[in-house]
This record gives C-alpha cells, sequence and structure tokens, in this order.
C-alpha cells in the first residue's frame, strides 16, 4: 500500500460557497444600513417628541 502525504490532498472547495459568502456580505451590508436608518428615524421620533413637549406640554399630568 503506497503512502499518502498532505501534498497528495486536494481540498474541494464548493463554487456555491464563494456566492454565499458574497450573499452573506451583501446581506450583513444591508442590515447595517437598515440599522443606520433605524436609528436616524429613531432620533428623529425622539425630536419630534421633545419639541412636541416644549411647545404642547406633556400628556401624563
Amino acid at each position: 500500500m503506497e503512502e499518502m502525504n498532505n501534498k497528495d490532498v486536494v481540498a474541494y472547495e464548493d463554487p456555491e460557497i464563494k456566492v454565499f459568502r458574497q450573499e452573506l456580505k451583501t446581506l450583513e451590508q444591508k442590515i447595517q444600513d437598515l440599522d443606520a436608518l433605524k436609528n436616524e428615524q429613531l432620533g428623529t421620533i425622539e425630536d419630534f417628541n421633545t419639541r412636541y413637549s416644549l411647545r404642547v406640554g406633556d400628556c401624563d399630568s
């Protein structure tokens, strides 16, 4: 029986893996973009609530 060396072993790379990695990067970027938009909108809502409270007053009283 012939002895096998590490140089005789070839790693198999599934061609779909590259596609999946790129899709994952795209989705990660989309999540970051949406998170930034959410934070921007939350800031806008907070600004509105602050201005509203200053002009109209709190509704709790």
